[in-house]
């Protein structure tokens, strides 16, 4: 009889062994997953997107930015194809290690890809920058303007 306690305390000591180093390796998966997560958010986070608003009228496209913190010569408009690019960096005025207390400014590279619509002239696009507003106008295509039809 003490033989059968000795092995059943052998097979528990076992299965607490194999608990330990599961729950252990669950933990380690867990603490990757999140690790990753961060990593992903971190990336994400290092490169901003920029908001955009884009309207139309008869005559043109309009893209309108706000970019607050940034000079004219700190943005870069690439156009290739149909797309739009738009990149720049809002620096940090600080230069100092700071602990943030509320952080709603959006600070470092930024990067906005616009799809843009066949119907507009590419080589016709004009771009104004101030009071920290982007323009871009890019003219519709002459065939592709709305026209009035009269009823006979």
């Amino acid at each position: 009889m003490s033989i059968g306690i000795q092995n059943i305390t052998g097979i528990k000591k076992k299965e607490e062994l194999i608990i330990s180093q599961v729950k252990r390796e669950h933990d380690l998966t867990i603490d990757k997953i999140q690790d990753d997560k961060v990593e992903d958010l971190a990336s994400k986070a290092s490169c901003g997107e920029l908001d955009v608003d884009v309207y139309r009228d008869y005559e043109n496209l309009y893209i309108i930015a706000q970019i607050p913190g940034i000079k004219k010569n700190g943005i870069k408009i690439l156009l290739h194809f149909d797309v739009l690019l738009l990149e720049g960096e809002r620096k940090f005025p600080l230069d100092r290690e700071l602990m943030p207390i509320t952080e709603e400014c959006q600070w470092g590279e930024f990067r906005r890809r616009i799809v843009l619509p066949e119907d507009v002239d590419t080589t016709k696009l004009k771009a104004s920058f101030e009071n920290n507003v982007l323009i871009i106008s890019i003219p519709i295509i002459e065939k592709a303007k709305m026209k009035m039809i009269e009823i006979e």
